[in-house]
């Protein structure tokens, strides 16, 4: 599958499917595998172009300096690719992508649709990212990416998290991240 180069990376994309272009972004720690589940229906319907962004997957271990550098490495994608115009769909910091791209490049994405993402980064974000933080840095990788695979969803105000508690060093390091940085009138647990 295809690579560009941007600057000192290069980021892996591929496309599938026939019909109007459709990008797909991922969250963070986005790789374009994480629409394997979908790619077939959607690449029946649109040209699917799925990315690795710097960093993860096939693209290069480059640091990523903020969502608009993410979003021009977007454009490099979609120059190479040779699309002026896409649809796009983003999840989480795929979504932000997207945003950014729509800010800073007009014309560029015709539609786009986001799911379980933000314009801002709000205290609850915040939250999460450091709890991301530490299981990355105390736990490894390997932890890491178990627990990014998880349910973790935000209900009536309360996290609600399947399968971790399991693993009492995951679930402690959890608890312990949120009491830290929690208002004190929220209840979490």
């Amino acid at each position: 599958m295809p690579t560009t180069k941007r600057g000192d990376s290069t980021l892996y994309w591929e496309r599938h499917g026939h019909g109007p272009a459709l990008v797909l972004g991922a969250g963070l720690g986005g790789v374009g595998s994480y629409w394997n589940p979908n790619l077939a229906e959607l690449a029946s319907h649109f040209t699917v172009y799925l990315f690795d962004q710097r960093g993860t997957g096939k693209s290069s271990r480059q640091p990523v300096q903020s969502i608009e550098q993410m979003s021009d490495d977007l454009i490099a994608v979609m120059d190479h690719a040779e699309l002026v115009q896409t649809m796009y769909l983003g999840h989480s910091t795929g979504g932000a992508i997207g945003v950014a791209t729509v800010l800073d490049h007009p014309g560029r994405i015709t539609a786009m649709t986001i799911y379980a993402s933000t314009t801002h980064g709000d205290a609850y974000r915040r939250r999460i990212l450091q709890l991301r933080s530490r299981l990355f840095s105390g736990l490894g990788i390997k932890d890491y990416a178990e627990y990014s695979s998880y349910c973790c969803t935000r209900h009536t105000g309360s996290i609600r998290m399947t399968r971790i508690w399991r693993r009492p060093k995951l679930k402690s390091l959890i608890k312990s991240t949120i009491q830290k940085s929690k208002p004190a009138d929220s209840k979490l647990f």
